[in-house]
């Protein structure tokens, strides 16, 4: 997402604060549809935080709102009718990321026999003596053979103690038999990502087939198998209710903090290269975000309590 970009989103959620506020007056309605009907990008931009407000607007505090345009309005809210901003908002991934967290409003994971909502973890006892941990956004259905079909998001395994004989998970991207493994396994829109932290994971995609030792990692995109490459300890950090960045770029950072919480969490490109090095909590995402304010030179903007970015300083 371009700087323009983000502009316009963060425009079409400060007219929608307005406007769901019971301070918008007449000449405020006339400037948001002026505003509105100036191109079809606003009226994108529009549409996107009118899903998002449909959705998790229930979250948000009369208080908080009210806040928030207070700041609006000491910020100058009638700017924003005059921008014209022309770009295109086609590519700009808020639609995938609606898309991706249908979960918590109802989609698969309702038939799933284990899912978690957002921001929750969740651990199951499974039988013969494997352990598994449910990630955000995620859920498993059981198999008859006892393995397991991932359906949504990232679990980590451990079939160390169990009895039997080798452990099948299937994917829509590929499938998995591990025997005494402890191993993260993420399934993203780009495809998988397993990391192996003891044992042997064999992954099948395509006809072709790869062993995956301790210590080491495999991504499975739309093209197959990648090459193997070191396993990433901090992938599975979210079982402690920490995420790890190391020169993590802040962008990335604020993805994965999203991944956490009910509402639109964006990053201004303008920062979003920044390194980060650091330990944060996933449990109290806003407590990262101050932490990332504190840390680097950035803002945290809530426009709504659940319309929130870090932009940069000022």
């Amino acid at each position: 997402m371009s700087h323009s970009q983000h502009q316009v989103l963060q425009q079409a959620a400060a007219w929608y604060a307005l406007l769901r506020s019971e301070r918008a007056s007449e000449q405020d309605q006339a400037k948001w549809r002026h505003w509105h009907d100036q191109h079809p990008e606003h009226r994108h931009a529009w549409s996107l935080v009118e899903r998002v407000g449909g959705r998790f607007g229930q979250f948000g505090d009369s208080a908080e709102k009210h806040g928030a345009l207070a700041a609006l309005r000491a910020g100058g809210s009638a700017g924003i009718s005059r921008r014209r901003t022309l770009l295109s908002l086609g590519g700009l991934g808020l639609a995938s990321w609606l898309g991706w967290r249908t979960l918590d409003a109802g989609g698969s994971g309702w038939f799933a026999d284990y899912a978690t909502r957002t921001g929750e973890h969740r651990h199951v006892a499974l039988a013969g003596g494997g352990q598994l941990w449910l990630n955000t956004l995620s859920a498993v259905d059981l198999q008859h053979d006892g393995g397991l079909k991932l359906i949504s998001g990232e679990i980590l395994l451990d079939d160390q103690q169990r009895r039997g004989a080798t452990f099948r998970i299937t994917t829509p991207v590929a499938e998995l038999t591990s025997q005494q493994a402890l191993f993260n396994l993420r399934l993203a829109e780009a495809g998988l990502c397993l990391d192996v932290y003891a044992g042997v994971v064999e992954v099948a995609c395509n006809g072709r087939s790869q062993r995956v030792q301790q210590g080491q990692q495999l991504r499975v995109g739309h093209q197959g198998l990648g090459p193997l490459l070191p396993a990433n300890e901090a992938h599975r950090a979210w079982v402690n209710g920490v995420m790890v960045a190391d020169g993590t770029p802040l962008g990335q950072v604020v993805a994965e903090l999203a991944r956490y919480r009910h509402g639109y969490l964006g990053c201004d490109p303008r920062v979003a290269q920044l390194p980060v090095v650091g330990t944060f909590s996933i449990r109290d995402t806003d407590r990262a975000l101050a932490s990332l304010a504190s840390a680097l030179p950035v803002r945290v903007s809530r426009v709504l309590p659940w319309w929130v970015s870090l932009e940069a300083r000022a």
